[in-house]
């Protein structure tokens, strides 16, 4: 297959794998393990599904979660209907539980009150529906405040604990470079949203703290090479591709910070013949969750490789005018996706879907899915290119 015609053949995976978790309430994250509202997977989702026009199951997914907000802003980290084993009994819960802590030695996810944020404004770009825009910005900025109550030492920046983001293996808190990129994006985004609903005066005061917000990450964060993974006292986390990436997706690097970026990606080879890698050097086994080495999956927020990175990584390429990489970048994640007849959540380098004694790779896996689709239709690779607001 050529090029192009692998990223097409993948995109049709995609949008059966994404669609595959669609449910009535909203998109699950998959349907094995994760089956069940999972925010930030979900809300990575809609960005697929608005990809796909599927306006309604993104509509559906936001509103799922908008009446399970706290009145403090809170969002859970996801929703489930699951049902309870005892002996031979099965019970199954009719109502949806809200579950807001994962574990019991974890603390509160962070990260899914920005990214909700962030959704409603990609639904509104797809739309225009100001009506929408109207019923959730109320829900967006009850969010944002809450994201906001975690400055606690009033710097601009969000200082969370260990195990209240994405990487929730990952023994690393402070303030973590992806949290605070979301959060910054989130402001942005609440104030276009008062913008387009006519409220100046709101607008113009998160206007002011996003640049602020934007301005503090490039300085606080930058060591001259890269955008450090976490800050904590005197001390700072090494490279890690998410922060990174999403920082240049959301326009929130300088063109020199950007261009260093790249040159760092380039330099240690983190993207070579796969997709870009998740952090590097390699957290090391004192910084993973003591469950995970037990398992034996300590490097699954390490050196395992998830595909929605090298999605967003190729889709910055692109916009940065490095056009026949970006493609290279995304036909490669697509040559996985053909090859293993599916989108799976977590692979070797070799582009194996992770499957160990006891773990095996989620499929379908709509975070990976929603994200190759978004590049893909982003970088005018299928379907009808869209100008969309910004």
């Amino acid at each position: 297959m050529t090029r192009q015609e692998l990223i097409t053949r993948a995109y049709e995976i995609a949008a059966r794998d994404l669609r595959a978790c669609y449910n009535p309430d909203g998109i699950v994250a998959g349907r094995t393990h994760f089956n069940a509202y999972w925010a930030r997977d979900g809300f990575w989702g809609v960005f697929g599904a608005l990809e796909l026009r599927d306006f309604d199951q993104a509509h559906r997914h936001l509103d799922f979660f908008a009446k399970a907000q706290r009145p403090n802003g809170e969002l859970p980290a996801k929703i489930e209907y699951l049902g309870h084993v005892i002996g031979r009994y099965h019970t199954r819960r009719i109502e949806p539980k809200s579950v807001f802590r994962i574990g019991q030695f974890f603390f509160r996810p962070v990260d899914p009150a920005a990214l909700f944020v962030i959704a409603i404004w990609q639904y509104y770009r797809h739309t225009g529906d100001r009506e929408f825009l109207k019923d959730f910005a109320p829900v967006a900025h009850r969010a944002v405040k809450w994201l906001a109550s975690h400055d606690l030492d009033n710097d601009l920046l969000l200082e969370t604990g260990s195990l209240s983001d994405w990487m929730d293996s990952v023994l690393k808190r402070g303030k973590i470079l992806n949290i605070n990129v979301l959060y910054a994006k989130s402001v942005q985004n609440l104030s276009k949203i008062f913008e387009q609903i006519g409220d100046r005066r709101r607008a113009n005061e998160y206007r002011k703290l996003a640049d602020e917000i934007y301005e503090r990450i490039r300085v606080a964060f930058w060591n001259g090479q890269y955008l450090v993974d976490w800050l904590s006292g005197n001390q700072a986390g090494g490279f890690a591709s998410d922060g990174n990436a999403l920082a240049i997706l959301f326009e929130l690097t300088t063109s020199h910070q950007t261009r260093e970026i790249f040159h760092y990606i380039n330099r240690y080879r983190l993207n070579y013949n796969h997709p870009l890698i998740t952090v590097w050097p390699a957290y090391r086994l004192s910084q993973i969750l003591p469950s995970y080495s037990i398992f034996g999956m300590a490097d699954y927020h390490s050196t395992l490789l998830w595909p929605w990175i090298g999605a967003i990584h190729s889709l910055n390429k692109f916009r940065h005018g490095q056009k026949g990489l970006a493609i290279s970048g995304l036909a490669k994640i697509a040559q996985w996706y053909v090859k293993n007849e599916g989108v799976y959540e977590i692979y070797e380098r070799s582009g194996r879907p992770v499957d160990r004694a006891f773990y095996q790779s989620e499929q379908p896996f709509a975070w990976n899915a929603a994200c190759f689709i978004y590049a893909a239709k982003s970088m005018g690779l299928v379907g009808e290119h869209q100008v969309l607001r910004k």
